[in-house]
């Protein structure tokens, strides 16, 4: 209990800011990336299984993801099946985003852990649903180290800002309780509209709470107004009713920002939301300001020009496409289209279009610092081979050691290839989780 009540008093560190909450961390044994941002995945553009995610698709959603290797014992016998019911309870909510990512650190002495078609076979013969995303040459993994040791199963938690509030192994019960627990107190804090919500309000001001949970604003600002303009209302609703004007103020300024940061990316895709929200925003301070930026933007050259290479670009795929299309003369129009687009939605996917034709075998470059142990098969940033855990060992996925005292995220015990011995069998060894 004491790493679950950790973990979620983090969430209340990065409300403060993510600075605060990396402050308390930075000397604490156990998690390298607890409180930070989540470090920046390294993907392959083809999904294992279901449809691609990017780390684009995380901004504000409660995010869990778990490094799975195919024939790990923890993975195979505990934290796949935790993952699918953990998957087909948020499977339907767009605040939530929960997924695999199958690395195949062990590739170089097996081989078929690296074969993507064999492990899509894999996931459907048991009955496993969840999106799988395949680890790019296995450089995703090494970014998350517990103890200085990374491996699977590992599960990271973020919040609908990127800030990553649990991390641990996720094969024992204990574990896969706490990460849950974590996932959901992550998800519980957020309204449909997966903004954050501010501290629960009773009394009088408990209908315009309700309000903004449900994603009403309009009604927040009405009914939050009037408690505060009302000479009768008691004191402390008076001062929460403040509150929450001034919440529903900071919601507009901050969703603006937001829309002006992403215009430039996508202009059309911007007009789009701005539009769409403005309406529930009526009568906030901010919302008219936003309502004359929606009419700047719709009717800017920005705007115009990229309507048209978005057009062009949607010919092209829909041309190149054909089975008598002239491949090379339209990989030089996506090329161009690329070119022209620059760093926005349609430039990324016209270039990324474009790499798949021309090298769709191009072999993934080899991430620095990717590099296996010398010991196990485990990947471990910089080579090196991790100490043997004291405290106990974790074998096949449970646990005979006692869990510490210490931050959120954090194992004390794990086993991490020991010293170098004779080879073992797969049915004799596990290393970071995975069968050897």
């Amino acid at each position: 209990m004491v790493r679950k009540t950790a973990a979620l008093s983090l969430l209340a560190l990065l409300s403060a800011g993510p600075l605060l909450a990396q402050a308390k961390l930075d000397d604490a044994p156990g998690s390298n990336v607890l409180g930070q941002q989540c470090p920046e995945l390294q993907l392959a553009e083809e999904p294992v299984q279901g449809a691609k995610i990017t780390q684009a698709d995380f901004a504000g959603k409660m995010v869990f993801f778990m490094f799975y290797q195919r024939g790990c014992e923890g993975c195979e016998e505990q934290a796949m099946p935790a993952l699918q019911k953990l998957f087909e309870k948020y499977e339907y909510s767009k605040c939530a985003l929960v997924f695999a990512i199958n690395t195949a650190f062990d590739k170089d002495k097996d081989e078929y852990l690296a074969d993507t078609a064999a492990t899509a076979a894999h996931l459907r013969a048991k009955g496993w649903t969840m999106p799988v995303m395949r680890d790019l040459d296995e450089a995703s993994n090494p970014l998350f180290t517990i103890d200085k040791v990374s491996g699977t199963p590992q599960a990271v938690v973020l919040d609908e800002n990127g800030f990553v509030c649990d991390h641990d192994w996720y094969s024992a019960k204990d574990e896969i309780r706490d990460l849950h627990a974590t996932a959901d107190a992550v998800f519980a804090g957020l309204n449909c509209e997966c903004v954050r919500l501010p501290r629960k309000m009773t009394g009088a001001c408990k209908g315009a709470y309700e309000s903004i949970r449900k994603g009403e604003y309009t009604d927040a600002w009405a009914s939050a107004a009037d408690i505060a303009e009302k000479p009768q209302a008691a004191a402390q609703d008076k001062r929460d009713a403040e509150e929450l004007k001034e919440w529903l103020t900071g919601l507009v300024r901050n969703r603006t920002r937001k829309f002006e940061e992403h215009f430039d990316y996508d202009p059309i895709d911007t007009v789009d939301r701005a539009q769409a929200m403005a309406p529930r925003f009526k009568a906030i301070p901010g919302a008219q300001e936003l309502e004359v930026k929606i009419d700047s933007w719709r009717n800017s050259d920005s705007y115009s020009k990229f309507k048209q290479v978005k057009d062009e670009l949607e010919v092209a795929e829909s041309e190149i496409a054909k089975p008598t299309a002239d491949q090379a003369a339209w990989l030089k129009k996506l090329q161009d289209i690329g070119a022209r687009a620059g760093n926005t939605s349609v430039g990324d996917r016209a270039r990324s279009r474009a790499g798949q034709i021309s090298s769709p075998q191009a072999e993934p470059v080899k991430a620095a610092g990717g590099t296996k142990a010398a010991t196990g098969g485990s990947s471990r940033a910089g080579g090196q081979t991790p100490p043997v855990a004291t405290g106990g060992r974790r074998m096949g996925g449970t646990s005979d050691a006692t869990k510490p005292a210490v931050a959120p995220s954090r194992s004390a015990t794990r086993i991490s290839g020991g010293a170098a011995t004779a080879p073992r069998t797969r049915s004799e060894s596990r290393v970071l989780g995975s069968s050897r």
